[in-house]
């Protein structure tokens, strides 16, 4: 155990006791597990070959490219009847006629975990909605155009079911990446937007920020080392900063809301921040809400900061659709109250 390491647990140590702290032990718990005991590092420095875990799911994925890993279909007794046009679907009871699809991380290597099935169902009650799970390709045995296509296809079959203003695109990680590569798709074929658009510990900007190193000890689950490999095999043969995998060099200007809620015990904070910046550039006002104690995927874990994240979804979902006309217009003063409260309650 290397002194750095060291000094690092006695901090979290403190952390875990401080009195009067914004968050629950629980979810402190759930950080420090996290942080001492995920693997962060699937291409280790020393080794550059695949992890060869990651390389059995990828090469079981493309003989069922819309199914789940074994171990989360047994956990769930998913069967292929379960899917609708290759999405996992999950329904309220009484649910409204709101759509979630759900594009989820991973950082364009991962499946779904056992936690991220068991969100969804847990987001279609909290929320009174359907929840459709785009099953999507994954890396290394695919790159950007497998993955961006299924995505599209996905959705637009979905539009044949439903009404576009009642969809709700939520990309969380590299999914946020994925979710506005299908928006400007959308736009460019003359498709009609979405309702809204939520970003969650957004990766759109597949250049890394230098200052994400800043967070890298205290993030849990991304090195920048792995993540940039991971990006490497997304991209393919284009440059990282091509404007048909990188969203972040295209515009904000969508036609539907946009919101980013930001977490700020992860490297992947600087990218929303970013985000925010963008917007504000572009005279595009968004939502931004931001957790600043909480740890990338929270929201899947059982802890009482969960409910504040399902307590802004809702926001987010039951509001009335607002043209981009009318966003432009309106004054950024909205947004400052909304930022400002939110962060109140989170103990700022």
């Amino acid at each position: 155990m290397t002194k750095k390491t060291i000094k690092l647990k006695s901090k979290v140590f403190t952390y875990l006791n401080k009195d009067n702290h914004p968050l629950s032990l629980k979810a402190r718990l759930f950080y420090y597990r996290y942080l001492f005991y995920y693997n962060r590092e699937y291409f280790p420095k020393n080794n550059p070959n695949l992890n060869k875990l990651h390389l059995q799911q990828a090469q079981e994925h493309a003989s069922n490219p819309y199914l789940p890993s074994k171990l989360v279909a047994q956990t769930f007794n998913i069967k292929p009847s379960d899917y609708v046009d290759k999405c996992f679907y999950a329904k309220a009871d009484n649910h409204s006629d709101k759509v979630i699809f759900y594009i989820h991380g991973g950082s364009f290597f991962n499946h779904p975990s056992v936690k991220e099935f068991a969100f969804i169902r847990t987001l279609a009650d909290a929320t009174n909605s359907r929840v459709y799970l785009p099953i999507y390709p994954i890396g290394p045995l695919n790159h950007h155009q497998m993955m961006n296509d299924f995505i599209f296809k996905a959705y637009i079959q979905l539009q044949t079911y439903y009404s576009y203003d009642n969809i709700i695109i939520i990309g969380n990680e590299c999914g946020a990446n994925l979710a506005l590569n299908l928006a400007y798709q959308l736009k460019q074929e003359g498709y009609p937007p979405c309702k809204e658009i939520v970003l969650q510990s957004p990766l759109t900007n597949l250049v890394l920020d230098k200052r994400m190193e800043e967070y890298e000890d205290i993030d849990p689950f991304l090195s920048m080392n792995t993540l940039n490999k991971q990006i490497q095999f997304y991209a393919y043969d284009y440059k990282l900063s091509d404007v048909r995998i990188n969203p972040f060099y295209q515009t904000l200007d969508l036609g539907c809301k946009i919101s980013i809620l930001n977490v700020g015990k992860s490297i992947l904070y600087i990218d929303g921040l970013a985000l925010k910046e963008k917007s504000i550039k572009e005279n595009i006002y968004i939502d931004y809400i931001e957790y600043p104690y909480l740890y990338q995927n929270f929201y899947y874990d059982n802890i009482l900061e969960q409910e504040d994240y399902f307590k802004d979804i809702r926001n987010i979902i039951d509001r009335e659709r607002v043209s981009l006309y009318q966003l432009k217009a309106d004054k950024p003063t909205k947004l400052r109250k909304t930022i400002k409260a939110s962060l109140e309650t989170k103990g700022e």
